[in-house]
């Protein structure tokens, strides 16, 4: 999810319309490079980013896709307002990051 990136876009105050994605859960293999603790450990990773943007900024619009990105909802992602200025890929599926620049490309979200 590029949580890092996610924080640091927040904390310079720029970015107000956010959309977050991540299927997965937080394990203790993750936190050496994703803020949150152990209490956070089997909730979804979209969950503790929101908490952690919410903090930061109680006014941002937050989107939140907690089952990922994938063929059937990319588009969804994308597209549905606010549509996106920047889209910033932290994906691992290397076929979903092709799809994902192409469709950036087709509607100038890249």
């Amino acid at each position: 999810m590029g949580s890092s990136i996610l924080q640091a876009l927040v904390r310079a105050g720029g970015a107000k319309n956010l959309k977050i994605a991540d299927h997965d859960n937080l394990e203790t293999t993750n936190l050496n490079r994703i803020q949150a603790s152990l209490l956070g450990l089997g909730k979804n990773k979209t969950e503790i980013a929101a908490q952690s943007v919410f903090e930061l900024d109680p006014f941002a619009n937050l989107s939140i896709f907690p089952k990922g990105l994938n063929g059937a909802n990319l588009k969804k992602f994308l597209l549905t307002k606010p549509k996106l200025d920047v889209f910033i890929d932290s994906m691992d599926s290397f076929p979903m990051k092709i799809r994902a620049r192409q469709l950036c490309k087709k509607f100038k979200s890249l």
